[in-house]
């Protein structure tokens, strides 16, 4: 666990003490802590299962550890480099799909996991690996919201497959557009889930004037309660 909390940017990021020795802590280190990381499931993506993919347009989905699109498994040591794919306006397709033909145009992809949160968490974190990246093209015009780059949302659990609505958004934690090298994102989500309720974590890329692509794995979301389960 201490090694969870190390990857906060800082103590006071995650709302907790610093010793002496620069190392963070719990506020509540003389009492018990209960940590609990089961609120995603299958974040290793090993099969398709748990998580909920859509698409509208030119979209695809795919769990691989074969290179997809731009991307190669994650470099770095985090697991067995499976991870999910999705891709928004391709223009070209991985070979193992085998469906002939070129696909190109505009189009969304939602990546999305519902998870449940109970009340009075003291801290809770959510991390990932993620790259992005596109394929050089142009498309006709698409009519609708998120119409280019990728997004990482905590949504409420009411909230529209695609929608950007700030009453849909409890938290939007990641918005870009383009290529980024695969990375560890790591992020404090107690104020938006914290209090309890049901939400869906959600990745999605849109494609409007060119393809979006995003790859993910090791996803994983953890609370710590301070003296009680």
């Amino acid at each position: 666990m201490c090694a969870l909390l190390t990857l906060f940017r800082s103590c006071a990021d995650a709302k907790l003490k610093r010793k002496r020795d620069g190392v963070c802590v719990c506020r509540c280190r003389s009492k018990r802590v209960h940590l609990d990381c089961s609120y995603i499931q299958n974040g290793g993506f090993t099969d398709g299962t748990d998580w909920d993919v859509r698409e509208r347009g030119y979209a695809i989905s795919e769990v691989t550890d074969a290179p997809f699109f731009m991307h190669l498994p994650s470099p770095l040591p985090l697991g067995n480099g499976n991870f999910q794919g999705i891709a928004a306006g391709p223009d070209t397709l991985p070979e193992n799909m085998n469906l002939g033909s070129r696909r190109e145009g505009p189009g969304q992809v939602v990546l999305r996991q519902k998870f449940s949160m109970g009340e009075g968490a003291n801290h809770v974190f959510l991390v990932y690996a993620m790259g992005t990246g596109v394929v050089a093209g142009g498309f006709a015009p698409f009519i609708g919201p998120n119409v280019q780059g990728y997004r990482v949302d905590i949504m409420h659990q009411d909230a529209g497959l695609y929608s950007v609505a700030p009453e849909d958004v409890a938290e939007s934690l990641v918005i870009g557009a383009g290529i980024t090298l695969p990375n560890v994102y790591v992020h404090d989500i107690t104020h938006s889930v914290g209090n309890g309720g049901k939400f869906f974590l959600r990745y999605s890329a849109s494609a409007l004037f060119d393809s979006q692509s995003l790859a993910v794995d090791h996803v994983h979301m953890c609370s710590i309660r301070c003296g009680r389960k």
